[in-house]
């Protein structure tokens, strides 16, 4: 931060009147906001991608049947016929449904799939410009990387997903200053928001679509808190520092004391930490499957006949158990968290894409013989979660063994993707659904964001 500006008043945990003063006048760097910039192109060409596919086409079903009417808003490609708060819940969990939305690895938090849609609904519905929309969705990104940080693993440890928890609280601060909430309203606005925390992992049990609504419900919560701070409703004064605290509670974590949050806000940008996935399944698998592409060729022409794997402690449970569902997953859940299934999808099909998750190609590689010998072990000093790391070791035919370690993932801070690499990206998952014109007017529109008055996402030039 420039030692020229006024300091923040205070930076103890989530003070109302420090966050206020931050977003109105912290200076963020021209990088940061240029990397939020790009999150948002990613995630919303992702959304629009999954738009139309059979779980988007049900949850819009069924929101218009609870919401729709005259009411709705219209926003370009992405949302039409909701109103906002159930705009964001439809974009969240578009976002956030197939596991290729934005991570940030140490926190283990989702960012994009809870902020765009609650800053986005948010700076429309209050006429706010570009600008501040960017500006909202970095200082909130660094907001819910920061909560958690202060207990990484920890939701997730007790039966539940930290963006989820804490993704209301975040994404209530991002919509209560668009919309132009006092320091006062935004305190309550925060305390409400820790009511509609939620997201237990029972969906494991039985890999229910109910993950995939965790945080568009988490966007779609903040704005409801922001609403209801607005009018007056009031909610607990510290949801972060006290002895029924969202750490407290969730995570069976001690609370924040003193600046533990705030410390150096404007200082270090975790935001340039956030990695794009590869792949849509879970984070975890990304490396497993860069090993094994690895691996395959410096194999060359020497058959694989076996492989292990060598899988960190933490998530263990969630990639290989239990053995038959994760064999042989029923639902698009349970394959994109499988690690087995993953790997022989890619030694099958050479490669691992959108189709590799739906009905009739879990049918079609359920149904056939392994290719080889898989086998794995825990691996207690993986490092996790500070990485996600993998390591396989294989057996070639003539006996040898090969070795395959990665721990910086494609597309995070230290692989990061080049710009037009996200570029063609967004217009592979635009075109299909918009044609050429209207994804490249999309595309122009997100480009000058920061310069516009308004936000429009056009659909034609």
């Amino acid at each position: 931060m420039s030692r020229t500006q006024p300091p923040i008043n205070d930076r103890r945990a989530l003070d109302p009147q420090s966050l206020c003063d931050a977003f109105d006048r912290l200076p963020i760097p021209q990088d940061v906001t240029d990397r939020a910039l790009a999150l948002l192109a990613d995630d919303l060409s992702l959304a629009i991608a999954v738009a139309e596919n059979d779980f988007g086409r049900r949850l819009h079903s069924a929101l218009q049947a609870l919401y729709g009417g005259s009411a709705g808003i219209r926003l370009g490609p992405v949302v039409e016929g909701l109103p906002p708060a159930e705009s964001a819940f439809f974009l969240g969990s578009l976002i956030h449904s197939v596991e290729q939305d934005d991570t940030h690895v140490p926190s283990i938090v989702h960012g994009g799939a809870v902020l765009i849609p609650a800053a986005l609904l948010a700076a429309v519905s209050h006429r706010r410009t570009g600008a501040d929309l960017l500006r909202a969705l970095v200082l909130g990104w660094e907001l819910l990387i920061r909560l958690g940080l202060h207990a990484p693993g920890a939701f997730q440890a007790r039966g539940f997903q930290a963006s989820a928890v804490l993704g209301p609280i975040a994404a209530a601060i991002v919509a209560g200053w668009l919309q132009g909430l006092k320091a006062d309203q935004l305190g309550h606005a925060i305390g409400i928001a820790l009511s509609f925390s939620a997201g237990p992992l029972t969906y494991l049990e039985n890999g229910a679509e109910s993950k995939k609504l965790h945080l568009g419900w988490a966007a779609r919560s903040g704005l409801v808190a922001a609403q209801l701070a607005a009018a007056g409703i009031t909610g607990p004064s510290d949801v972060v520092g006290s002895n029924l605290s969202v750490f407290e509670l969730f995570a069976a974590s001690q609370p924040v004391a003193g600046d533990g949050l705030l410390g150096d806000f404007g200082e270090r940008w975790h935001l340039r930490e956030v990695s794009f996935k590869a792949w849509p399944c879970c984070h975890y698998l990304q490396g497993f499957i860069e090993a094994l592409e690895t691996l395959r060729l410096e194999a060359g022409s020497r058959p694989l006949l076996s492989l292990h794997m060598h899988v960190p402690e933490q998530v263990a449970p969630l990639l290989c158990l239990p053995s038959d569902r994760r064999n042989a997953p029923s639902t698009d859940i349970d394959a994109r968290f499988s690690l087995p299934y993953v790997v022989k999808a890619l030694l099958l099909d050479g490669a691992i894409d959108a189709g590799t998750f739906e009905a009739p190609a879990r049918e079609r590689i359920n149904g056939s013989p392994w290719p080889l010998r898989l086998t794995w072990e825990l691996w207690p000093a993986s490092g996790f979660p500070q990485c996600y790391p993998a390591r396989v070791d294989a057996i070639v035919e003539g006996g040898h063994t090969l070795h395959a370690e990665v721990r910086s993932l494609r597309g995070g801070p230290e692989r990061p993707f080049m710009p037009q690499e996200l570029r063609a990206r967004f217009f592979e998952r635009t075109e299909p659904r918009l044609g050429k014109q209207a994804a490249a007017a999309l595309w122009q529109s997100l480009a000058t964001l920061e310069t516009s008055e308004s936000i429009k996402l056009s659909q034609t030039p």
